[in-house]
């Protein structure tokens, strides 16, 4: 579940403009990643998550088990080569925070 203030905090943290895969970017935003260098990408990391025990869903499989696939477990970090397309990126986050 997300709060719409949760959701405010996501988006104004402006994912668009640093691409990353959703379960990495959640995890930054409430400091429980354990990259720093993706920390300091994001200044304010105080987003509130919380868990059920036992958990509610559970994984059939994790990272690198027989049968386990991900579309970007074993992808390469990308690093920003100073070029955007600010149009697109700007377009795309009012449109978001419309919404919101």
């Amino acid at each position: 579940m997300l709060s719409k203030q949760g959701a405010k905090k996501l988006v104004q943290a402006q994912p668009l403009r640093k691409m990353m895969a959703v379960d990495e970017y959640l995890c930054l935003m409430f400091d429980q990643h354990p990259r720093d260098d993706w920390k300091n990408k994001f200044a304010r990391r105080d987003l509130r998550a919380f868990s059920a025990n036992p958990l509610l869903i559970s994984p059939t499989h994790y990272t690198y088990d027989h049968s386990y696939f991900s579309d970007t477990e074993a992808s390469v970090v990308i690093e920003d080569n100073g070029v955007k397309d600010e149009a697109s990126v700007v377009i795309k986050e009012k449109e978001v925070k419309d919404e919101l």
